[in-house]
Parts: C-alpha cells; structure tokens; sequence
C-alpha cells in the first residue's frame, strides 16, 4: 500500500484537511482509509475515524515503540540523539526540517512516555522524562525543545478537564504530536457562542510545534472566563505562520499562529480557572515548575554538546598555541584546566537539575494532597536548577570557542548554534526574576505565588 510521504505531499494534504483546493482526492469511506501517493510509504496516513469525521492523521504501525521503563526511554533517547545529530547544524543553517524532526520523534515512541498508562502511554516519571528532553538536547536542542513542549503539552490536556481525555487517548494511540497556543503575554484568543459550539478568533505569537502538530491546546477567554479548547491543528481557519526568525532555536517552530472564524464544538472546551491555579489546588499550578524544568534540561544538553564537539574538535583538529611547549592541543596545561572547570560546572547543574526532578516527582505523586508549602518548596529548587543551569550553559558554549581557537568559528562547523539556542531560549522568562523568588525563600520563607511563570 502506498501512502504519503513527508514532507514533499504533506502541504497538499495538509490542503485537504483544512479544505482547501489542493488537488488530492481524498476517498468518501466512513472508516479508516489510507491516501494514495506516487511519493511511496510513509508512517502515517489521513484517515476518517467515524462516518462524517474529520480527517485526521495516524501512524501506519499499529502501535509505536514504547519505552516502558526509564532504561528503556533514555535508551531509546540515546539513539535518536545519534540519528539526529549528523543534520542539526544543516537544519539550524536552514532553519528547517522540523517535519522531518517530529516523524523521528513519532518513530522512537517517545512522544507518548509522559502519557498515563491508562490511556496508552509509558507512565513515566517527570524526571526520567527531562532526562530524555536532556539527551536529545545534547545532539540537537531544536528537537528536544519540540519534544519537551509536546510532554508539557500533554501534562496540561491530562489536568485541564475530563472530555479531554479520550481525545489525548486517541493521541497517544496514534503516536501523535500535541502543540500548545497559550502565550499569556498575548492578547487572549476569543470565544463567542454559535449555535450549539463556538467561534474562536485571534491571534497568539511563540507557539513552538504549531506547524507540525496534530492537535492544538489553545488558552482563550469565553466572556468572563478563562478556557481551553483542544482540537484538531487542521481545522478551517487556523493558519499556523512561518514567521519564527529569532537567532537560536531555528528548527522550533516557534512561530504565531491565527485564527479566523474557526469552529469549536462544544465538546472541545473546558473552562478553566486562571491556568489552574485556584486557590486550594496546589497541585493543578505544577505545570509551570514542570517546564521549567524542562527549560533547565534544555540548557544542560546544549552544553553537554558544546562541550562534546569542542573535545572531538581539540582532539582531532585543533592545533597547541606556539607558547604552549607541547606538540598537541591535548596536551596545553591551560586546555586541559579549563576543560575541567566547564565539565564541573556542567555536572553540579545536572546534579542541581536531578534533584529537583526528584522533588518534583514527588509532588506530582501527591496529587490533591499536595499542600501549598510542598508545591513551593518544589517550584523553589526547579527555580534554582533552571538559574544554574542557564548560567552554567551560557559559559560553556562561549567558552568552548576559546579552547576550539579561530578557526573553529567557521560556519561550516556551526559550533555557534549551541549558545544562539540557549541565549534565546534563556530569554524565555527573565532569570534575576527566578533569582529573587529563590532569594526570597532563602532570606524570608516567602513561597512563590503560582502563577504562569511561577
């Protein structure tokens, strides 16, 4: 059976699900049926799931390769690391192959390891996770930023409301990626009624993953109140930009995206109460501390793979300095100290990083137990991991170019995309911010006040 391929016929298809004239038939069955295309196979295929339902994609495979335990992911994190690592600075020098990027995530089975096992996912712990975000990072920080929102992402849809649920089942079975359009620093995304569902319009910015999604977690206001609709990325009248054009992070995805008149059933929102964070629901606030801990893990592997090139570059290419009296660049006293200091530095962030990892695995299992000191005594050491891990990443991948020498800044290495992917990223929140609300629990006791970056 031939089905599409990426990304070459993926656009026209993309057409037809938003129905638009793309010339690419699609037949009328009411169950599951494949596309044709001359491209040849593929993993995935458009497919209806009910008479009348919305077109949709889903993996050939009937199922993808799960890692079950935290060997098993970090294993199988390991190796998609190595497949991806040989074409990262080519994507980052074109600032693409993002499609490409989310059908080896989809392959590895990765996708689904935060995913509860009720509904088909591996289970696993929030730590074991970022330390998959963290390998992945060390080969291309692009890739785990897209995996680690999509983890983000579906921790989210797991805790906004119970409708959601079969919805992120179906998901997970299909191994498919989730994006979120929640920037709320943006204008809120509007909500009117119509008829028996909604219209939802506006227009939201740094929407990492949108345009290679397959369902969208979406923040908007219906009147008064705060919502969240989930529904499929190729609904008429969204338009997912490509207009992400910062320095670092390239192949992210991280663009705005619109919408425009787009229907909403009614079964597709939730109402919710300011992101979660009602009072006496400690344990719905973790989301921030959750991906803040990713944001740290992100930092950690992209100077663990500054730090990796610059020692294959001194070993193999890098010439001793005249002054230093030795015959190879291994060899410079000064080289080998400052090697040491950075790959020291590098370890006590990571360590800083699994420990809170641990704490906070700990407060997820609480659960509606939590209390507000637990979530705040958490969200304080995530604080501090992501600060050090900032810090600590920011140095290592300027400083490596001092141990690489000149010609190492040649743009065929494209050794630079390391620091451009974590100044950018670092610039998420700013770091004195998460520097104060440590300080402040170190001086006075104070706890963090939940909030979107709290």
């Amino acid at each position: 059976m031939l089905a599409v391929r990426e990304p070459a016929a993926r656009a026209a298809i993309r057409g037809v699900e938003r129905g638009s004239s793309a010339q690419l038939a699609i037949p009328s069955l009411d169950l599951i049926r494949s596309v044709a295309s001359i491209y040849g196979d593929c993993p995935w295929h458009i497919v209806r799931d009910r008479p009348g339902g919305e077109l949709r994609r889903v993996n050939a495979a009937s199922e993808p390769a799960l890692g079950r335990t935290a060997a098993e992911a970090l294993d199988q994190a390991r190796r998609l690391a190595e497949l991806l690592r040989p074409e990262a600075a080519k994507r980052d020098r074109l600032a693409s192959g993002s499609e490409q990027i989310v059908m080896e995530l989809q392959s590895s089975g990765l996708l689904v390891a935060t995913a509860p096992e009720v509904l088909g996912g591996s289970g696993l712990p929030w730590s074991v996770a970022m330390k998959v975000v963290r390998a992945v990072a060390a080969a291309d920080n692009s890739a785990a930023m897209l995996l680690g929102y999509h983890y983000a992402v579906v921790r989210s849809v797991e805790t906004a409301a119970p409708n959601f649920l079969p919805v992120l089942a179906d998901c997970v079975r299909a191994g498919g990626y989730l994006a979120g359009v929640v920037n709320a620093r943006d204008a809120p995304l509007e909500l009117e009624p119509d008829g028996d569902g909604y219209r939802l319009a506006g227009r939201k910015t740094f929407c990492t993953g949108a345009r290679v999604a397959d369902w969208l977690f979406v923040s908007a206001r219906l009147g008064p109140d705060n919502a969240s609709v989930l529904l499929p990325a190729a609904r008429q009248g969204i338009a997912a930009n490509d207009d992400w054009d910062a320095f670092g992070e390239r192949a992210s995805e991280s663009g705005s995206v619109e919408f425009t008149g787009v229907k909403v059933k009614a079964s597709e929102v939730a109402l919710a109460n300011s992101q979660g964070t009602g009072e006496g629901e400690p344990w719905r606030t973790l989301s921030t501390p959750l991906i803040q801990l990713m944001f740290a893990n992100l930092y950690i592997g992209a100077a663990r793979g500054a730090l990796d090139d610059a020692a294959d570059y001194v070993r193999t290419t890098a010439r001793p300095w005249t002054a230093s009296g030795v015959e190879r660049a291994t060899d410079d006293p000064y080289v080998l100290e400052h090697f040491g200091l950075l790959g020291a530095q590098l370890a006590a962030a990571r360590a800083l990083a699994d420990e809170s990892g641990a704490q906070l695995d700990q407060a997820l299992v609480r659960g509606p137990q939590l209390s507000p000191e637990e979530r705040g005594t958490a969200a304080v050491a995530v604080y501090g991991a992501k600060l050090q891990a900032a810090r600590v990443a920011l140095e290592v991948t300027q400083g490596v170019f001092e141990l690489m020498g000149a010609r190492s800044t040649s743009e065929r290495y494209g050794f630079d995309r390391r620091w451009r992917d974590v100044r950018v990223h670092s610039l998420h929140d700013p770091l004195f911010y998460k520097a104060k609300e440590v300080g402040a629990f170190l001086l006075t006791g104070a706890l963090p006040e939940p909030s979107i970056y709290s």
